[in-house]
């Protein structure tokens, strides 16, 4: 049927992922960036989230730390953070990220210690609903007289960059 699939040589394959790799580019981060570090709780359990940003600041990649170090829950955690990483290093709008993880509920689950986010159903649930407090504008766009390109230019800086929240 499709004649790449009739190809078995190594080199066939190769040819197949060079076309695939020329449509689709990866935005790989600086070595050395910016990032913001979170430190919260859910239900007792501790933990840290650090965001590394891009060179206009907006979130490349997402990291997760538990205090129960080796659990089942922080492998799970790191699995998610590379897969939502790698999603917006290949250009998924964080807006379309976001909708898809904020309430998704399983434990550790319950009350925060950030009064932006004070009850979560997860620790997905709450990195979504952080990273949408602070690196998304759809909320202000939408109160905006004109949501002009004025605000576009600006993009989320105003409130990435807002070190009170980072512990």
């Amino acid at each position: 049927m499709c004649p790449q699939s009739t190809s078995s040589s190594p080199a066939g394959s190769a040819s197949s992922k060079q076309s695939y790799e020329s449509d689709i580019r990866r935005s790989y981060l600086p070595a050395t960036r910016q990032s913001v570090t979170h430190k919260f709780a859910i239900g007792g359990h501790e933990g840290y989230l650090t965001i590394g940003l891009r060179e206009d600041g907006t979130p490349g990649e997402v990291f997760i730390k538990m205090s129960k170090e080796g659990s089942t829950l922080s492998g799970l955690l790191q699995a998610f953070c590379r897969a939502f990483s790698l999603a917006l290093q290949y250009g998924l709008p964080i807006e379309a990220a976001i909708e898809r993880f904020i309430d998704m509920r399983f434990e550790p689950m319950g009350h925060t210690t950030n009064p932006d986010i004070p009850e979560v159903k997860s620790i997905i649930d709450y990195t979504a609903r952080y990273l949408r407090h602070h690196f998304t504008d759809a909320a202000e766009k939408a109160l905006a007289p004109s949501g002009g390109a004025d605000s576009d230019e600006n993009g989320s800086g105003g409130k990435q960059g807002s070190g009170s929240e980072s512990n």
